[in-house]
């Protein structure tokens, strides 16, 4: 072979190498969509226990478009995120997120299971509410701000922290119940546990926040918590609010961004798993 043939081999596998990684690039940046990121790639120090891509949901069943338990959000959100996570920082505290991007096809998934009442399911979500009023009470709906990347459901956390799974068992008590008691959770200890849908898990911030709401709450229950589990919760809003982030007063762990200066679609796609990449 002269020299010169060889040498356009050459040329030509480099040119085939180098068509080759441009792909995986690709690839690697179709992951996720346009202006989504994943958490861990902004502040990996944020703890993440995402319960839907597991069993240990209300549904008893991984959800629908978890391919992968990573909170996936748009960047301007995850960044609001780590501003809030320095701010706790020196307070020896951290945000930990059990859910952020949620794909339309959970959404779907949470509605058919309240219709579903032969489908699995883990009650002690929902102790003192009826599974069938789930939709009509505002617990599941059929449209979620989660579904643009916009939205976390989060707690706080004492530092430092591994981020360890807790071994989950059948024979815990209902999220109403006192901590040691519940399912165990590492963050700090807010009242009821996470996706408690019950009247205890309001956000105290918001009972009042408008005169209709007010006359609504006359009739409800009063939130039957401790008061450093009430400060806690304050705690967390007043956090969340300094970032941009708006609560809603039935779910003290569910937070919505409000800083996106663009129109934004609801989502489907399914959440990979950032180790793919």
């Amino acid at each position: 072979m002269t020299r010169a043939a060889m040498l356009l081999i050459g040329a030509a596998t480099v040119q085939l190498l180098g068509a080759a990684s441009g792909a995986a690039v690709a690839d690697v940046r179709k992951t996720l969509p346009t202006g989504f990121v994943y958490l861990r790639d902004i502040d990996p120090t944020i703890v993440q226990d995402i319960r839907y891509a597991t069993p240990f949901n209300f549904t008893g069943a991984p959800v629908p478009g978890y391919g992968a338990a990573e909170c996936v959000l748009l960047r301007e959100v995850a960044l609001a995120l780590k501003d809030a996570q320095e701010e706790l920082r020196p307070q020896h505290l951290g945000l930990k997120v059990y859910d952020c991007y949620r794909p339309q096809r959970a959404v779907r998934a949470f509605v058919d299971w309240v219709k579903k009442s032969d489908s699995r399911g883990d009650d002690r979500h929902y102790p003192r509410t009826q599974r069938a009023d789930l939709v009509k009470l505002g617990y599941i709906s059929a449209a979620s701000n989660h579904s643009y990347g916009t939205t976390a459901d989060l707690s706080l956390i004492a530092l430092p922290s591994e981020g360890a799974q807790v071994a989950r068992r059948q024979d815990y008590g209902s999220c109403v119940a006192s901590k040691n008691e519940r399912e165990p959770d590492d963050s700090l200890d807010m009242g009821t546990g996470f996706d408690c849908f019950d009247v205890n898990s309001r956000n105290p911030a918001l009972l009042d926040s408008t005169e209709d709401e007010a006359q609504e709450n006359a009739a409800a229950p009063p939130l039957e918590i401790q008061k450093d589990q009430r400060d806690r919760r304050l705690q967390l809003f007043a956090l969340m609010k300094r970032h941009g982030f708006k609560g809603i007063p039935t779910e003290w762990w569910h937070y919505q961004y409000t800083g996106m200066e663009r129109p934004l679609k609801p989502q489907d796609f399914l959440i990979p798993s950032a180790k793919s990449r």
